[in-house]
């Protein structure tokens, strides 16, 4: 993947994800509150309708709900919702109201109990209150969730959906700031891209950012460090190439005057003399060699594993022709053994 779209990954997945959760937390408390308020509004009719339960007063040992049809309807009326309820007494007769509503569970109640139920095809949220007096009764309060589901839904499209246009607009911003940001590191890979392999001159840098600045000149440092090598390697060839033209210019002639002679006699002067001219080139070369080892090693230091009897052996062959003449005997033991 791209630098940029990198970049937008890791910026918009967490803010997204960020954005979900605190979506789902704001929405979760509004509702949980909004749930209070009409759970509280539901409580407050069971206690009305409680408090109109009156003893019968034929029967001392009876219960009646002491509510005229007209406060009735006043009770039970909503804009919106559907209100039903019921006065039960303890072992699940209807007293008063609408029949099939039930508690969850008959008990000694202290706090009023919530709970969702189905009526008649509708769901509904009931409250059920446990009263002792004038008698022990329970008053069960049910309403129809319109309201409530209508209110999350706007809790839902409100909270959300402007939160998502501005996630839009941030990752559109986002794209066009980091592809801006991104432009100078582009000119500088365009300028790389097109550099000609013998153009060892710096590369103009544009830079918006600390980084694409430390990284032109990174770039430009190491084609200052390539050009002082190749300038080095050019000396050191044009001082190869002049030190070697002097001893091979002698050895031609040395051999061109002895070809030129009929004497045995010279021909082994000049034959000496062409010996002694190879070995002042070869002590030549060798120095130069060392001279190019001693540069590199100064440039760039590398340490890797070496076959010491393959050294050995150079070593021996390479000076072996000076020990011969100079009535050496040279050489070396155990080289015929790999040794690392």
């Amino acid at each position: 993947p791209s630098l940029r779209n990198r970049l937008m990954r890791h910026v918009l997945v967490p803010l997204a994800a960020t954005w979900l959760v605190g979506s789902a937390l704001v929405v979760g408390i509004a509702s949980y509150f909004a749930q209070q308020a009409f759970d509280r509004s539901l409580l407050d009719d069971a206690y009305l309708v409680a408090s109109h339960v009156r003893r019968s007063a034929d029967e001392t040992s009876s219960l009646d709900l002491s509510l005229s049809a007209q406060e009735m309807s006043t009770v039970l009326f909503d804009q919106s919702e559907s209100l039903y309820f019921a006065v039960l007494s303890p072992t699940g007769n209807l007293l008063a109201g609408h029949a099939g509503l039930r508690p969850a569970q008959f008990g000694q109640a202290v706090k009023p109990q919530f709970a969702s139920l189905e009526y008649q095809g509708r769901v509904l949220r009931t409250v059920t209150i446990h009263r002792q007096q004038p008698g022990e009764f329970y008053v069960v309060m049910a309403q129809t969730t319109a309201s409530r589901d209508r209110l999350l839904q706007r809790l839902l499209t409100f909270s959300i959906v402007p939160q998502l246009l501005l996630l839009v607009l941030l990752a559109a911003w986002l794209q066009r700031a980091i592809e801006d940001d991104l432009t100078p590191l582009a000119a500088l890979e365009e300028a790389v891209g097109q550099r000609d392999a013998h153009d060892l001159t710096p590369v103009p840098v544009t830079a918006t950012t600390r980084d694409v600045q430390r990284l032109g000149q990174a770039i430009n440092a190491l084609l200052s460090r390539i050009a002082f090598s190749v300038q080095a390697q050019r000396e050191f060839s044009g001082n190869v190439a002049h030190e070697l033209r002097t001893p091979l210019a002698g050895i031609r002639a040395l051999a061109d005057y002895g070809l030129r002679q009929n004497d045995p006699q010279v021909w082994r002067e000049q034959l000496q003399g062409i010996a002694q001219s190879q070995e002042r080139a070869s002590h030549l070369v060798d120095q130069l060699l060392a001279l190019a080892l001693a540069d590199e090693a100064k440039q760039t230091l590398e340490k890797k594993a070496v076959a010491l009897d393959v050294l050995a052996s150079e070593a021996v062959l390479r000076f072996l022709p000076r020990a011969d003449a100079a009535g050496v005997d040279l050489g070396a033991k155990g080289i015929e053994q790999t040794i690392e």
